[in-house]
C-alpha cells in the first residue's frame, strides 16, 4: 500500500532540492521521462484527457461558465479515485487505503443547495440557510464546497441539495460565459417553474426572420407586425420555409 517508484516528467515542478529531498526520506525512487517523450509515463498521460473530458462533462451539464474549470476538475478526479479500474477490478481509493469508498454522500455537481448557518453566525430573525451552488468536496475536510456568489465560497458539512432541476438554463449560461472574465462575478438567476406547453401542429408562435422596410411610408409598429392579420396578407409561403417569412417593401 506504500508509494514506492514516482515517475514524471522533467518539468520544473518536479524538480527541485525540495522535491527531491522528500522521495528520498521516504524511501521513494523518483524516475524522471526524456523531455518530449508522452509514451514514457503512459499512465498519466492517458489519464489527463480522461479528467478533461470528465471536466467538460461536468460544466455542460451543470450550465456553468469555464471559469469554474478548476473546481470541475477537482471534482472529476476526486469521482475518478471512486471508480473502478479494469486491469484491478478496484477502485484507486480501495486500493490506497483498504476500504471500499463510501458514495452515499456524492451528489450532483452544479446542483441548487442550501448550505445552514451556525448559530452563532447569524441573528435570532435571520435565515438558518443560505443558497448556493454546489461546487464538489473539500479535499482538507469532509465537508461540501458551496459557492455563494461575489467570489466567496463556503465550506458546509450540513447541506440540503435540489439536484433538480439544475438552476442554471444554457441561455443564460451563455451569457455568464460572455461576461469579462477579470470580473469574477456570478451573476444570480432566478429559476422559472412555468409549465412548458406544447405547441399545436402547424400553429405560428412567432416570428423568426423579419426584414424590415426602409420606405417610411411602408414602416409598421410593432403591433402591426405581430397582428395575425397582417400575417397573412404579408406571408410569401412560396421557396419559404415553414415559420419563416419575409416582409418586403414596395418600389
Amino acid at each position: 500500500g506504500y508509494l514506492k517508484v514516482l515517475r514524471s516528467d522533467n518539468g520544473g515542478e518536479y524538480i527541485g532540492k525540495e522535491i527531491e529531498d522528500f522521495p528520498k526520506e521516504q524511501e521513494i525512487v523518483h524516475q524522471l521521462t526524456v523531455p518530449y517523450s508522452p509514451q514514457q509515463n503512459g499512465v498519466s498521460e492517458r489519464k489527463n484527457p480522461t479528467l478533461i473530458e470528465m471536466t467538460r462533462c461536468l460544466l455542460s451539464e451543470a450550465n456553468l461558465p469555464q471559469r469554474f474549470w478548476a473546481e470541475a476538475a477537482m471534482t472529476a478526479t476526486y469521482l475518478q479515485n471512486r471508480l473502478p479500474t479494469k486491469p484491478k477490478k478496484k477502485t484507486p481509493y480501495e486500493l490506497w487505503t483498504n476500504r471500499k469508498p463510501d458514495l452515499s454522500h456524492i451528489r450532483v455537481f452544479g446542483c441548487n443547495s442550501y448550505a445552514y448557518i451556525q448559530k452563532q453566525k447569524r441573528g435570532k430573525l435571520d435565515d438558518k440557510a443560505v443558497e448556493g451552488i454546489f461546487l464538489g468536496y473539500d479535499y482538507r475536510s469532509k465537508g461540501y464546497r458551496i459557492y455563494l456568489g461575489d467570489n466567496k465560497i463556503m465550506i458546509n458539512r450540513t447541506v440540503k441539495f435540489i439536484e433538480n432541476p439544475l438552476p442554471y438554463a444554457k441561455k443564460e449560461a451563455k451569457e455568464l460565459q460572455n461576461q469579462d472574465e477579470t470580473t469574477q462575478q456570478l451573476v444570480e438567476l432566478e429559476l422559472e417553474h412555468e409549465e412548458n406547453h406544447s405547441m399545436e401542429e402547424g400553429e405560428i408562435n412567432e416570428i423568426t426572420e423579419i426584414n424590415p422596410c426602409e420606405d417610411d411610408e411602408y414602416e409598421l409598429s410593432n403591433s402591426q407586425i405581430l397582428t395575425s392579420q397582417h400575417r397573412r396578407l404579408e406571408r410569401k409561403a412560396k421557396g419559404i420555409p415553414p415559420g419563416r417569412f419575409v416582409f418586403f417593401c414596395k418600389s
